[in-house]
């Protein structure tokens, strides 16, 4: 090696070691060193580091080689952020002993939880005391998503493939929306930050099949993180994570600004990102039960109603908005829904079932599918699938049309059974 090398080869040395210096103050940590700046922040040079720092910090320039983690979390809560310290074990879950107290009105007893941190942005004391150079070793940072920081939602795409699919996928559909987000490169996939007038708990958007010693599981694809969950978020230690992989700011949008997306933009990424769904739950099989009758008894009502049911019959009298069909799927909005997007499709991949995407669509449930017999019960009879069968057989499904005996009187026989327009007991005699 000549001359030049060697001196090259000394000066980096030399660099590190100043870094290693002020190790305990900056955000980056001593494997970040070693393998270089670029590990933690994709940059290609120290200069280039500091500039991602203050790209996605900025208001004020930041010190280039001293930026501490109490500087780093005092700029997220002053840019209306709420976040909480992270464990560095892996387990990326928030570190028990530095949470604040809270009160049992009850008992009086105390314990640490981050449910104040769901309501309010940490206090100066609490950054100090997390992220303060007396903190050994360095504590992570997740910032808390929802009201709390102002209507923040992030989109959660669990590896960097599926990541780059979805951009390109809504760079096809919007080009202009793709550049908004503020983006943070997870150690495996990707994190897309925005704000939103409306948004939801954390939703599973996409997931794909995959097989196991039991059988076929799901695994999440892309998912929102939403009201009263978390993220963890750059300058957080490598060992918060169980790769012992860094996150990293992506040059683009700040932290400073995070956008603001209409209801209708909002609903586009949710679209886009639900389009990676090849995932669906199996149907719960719900069995009416034996029931005595005055007619010839035919088949199941509830069999019956799966094969001949109508899901307009079924879902509009209780407020649900068809939007269109698209190959063979149909789209629906939930009751009282009034932004544009979808909440269930009926008929997705040639399965006629009712698959529900969100968490207000009561009383059905987020990620689940259901039979037209089961979507039927829950509506009119709370999940009474005795009774529903009976009224089915009652709207001739399942053979002759007879009636459930619940009480015998005089002559003639009295059928009692509940009217779903009214949602009271009627008699009816034959």
């Amino acid at each position: 090696m000549g001359s030049h090398g060697a001196s090259y080869v000394s000066g980096t040395r030399q660099n590190q070691a100043s870094l290693r210096i002020v190790s305990s103050r900056a955000v980056w940590i001593e494997r970040a060193y070693s393998e270089g700046p670029e590990y933690v922040f994709g940059a290609n040079s120290l200069h280039n580091r500091s500039m991602t720092i203050n790209n996605q910090l900025s208001e004020k320039p930041l010190t280039s080689l001293k930026v501490t983690r109490i500087q780093v979390a005092t700029r997220y809560r002053d840019f209306g952020l709420s976040f909480l310290p992270i464990a560095t074990d892996g387990s990326k879950r928030p570190l028990t002993r530095l949470l604040p107290q809270i009160i049992d009105p009850e008992t009086g007893r105390s314990r640490r939880g981050w449910k104040p941190l769901y309501e309010r942005r940490p206090t100066s004391a609490e950054i100090d005391e997390w992220y303060g150079d007396h903190q050994h070793p360095p504590v992570g940072l997740a910032i808390v998503t929802g009201q709390v920081s102002g209507n923040l939602e992030v989109i959660d795409c669990d590896n960097k493939i599926i990541a780059d699919q979805f951009e390109e996928r809504l760079r096809e559909r919007c080009p202009e929306l793709l550049a908004r987000p503020v983006v943070v490169e997870t150690p495996r996939g990707r994190h897309f930050y925005y704000r939103c007038e409306t948004i939801e708990k954390s939703m599973k958007l996409a997931m794909e099949p995959v097989e196991n010693g039991d059988g076929k599981k799901a695994h999440t694809l892309i998912e929102t993180r939403g009201e009263r969950a978390y993220v963890i978020a750059p300058p957080s230690p490598l060992p918060c994570h169980p790769s012992n992989r860094p996150y990293r700011w992506r040059p683009g949008p700040s932290f400073a600004s995070i956008p603001r997306v209409s209801v209708e933009e909002r609903q586009l990424l949710l679209e886009v990102a639900r389009s990676f769904n090849t995932w669906q739950p199996p149907v719960r099989e719900y069995h009416s039960p034996r029931v005595t009758e005055t007619a010839t008894v035919g088949g199941r009502p509830g069999d019956d109603f799966n094969d001949r049911g109508n899901w307009f019959k079924i879902l509009k009298p209780h407020g649900w908005i068809f939007s269109y069909t698209a190959q063979g799927v149909s789209y629906w909005r939930r009751p009282g829904k009034r932004d544009p997007g979808h909440s269930a499709t009926t008929n997705y991949e040639d399965l006629d079932l009712l698959h529900v995407f969100t968490t207000s669509a009561t009383p059905f449930e987020a990620g689940r599918s259901y039979s037209k017999f089961h979507a039927y019960s829950l509506l009119n009879f709370d999940g009474d699938f005795s009774l529903a069968a009976s009224m089915l057989r009652l709207d001739g499904f399942g053979g002759r049309s007879g009636f459930l005996l619940l009480e015998e009187t005089a002559d003639p026989y009295v059928a009692i059974c509940l009217d779903p327009a009214t949602q009271r007991i009627r008699n009816r005699a034959e």
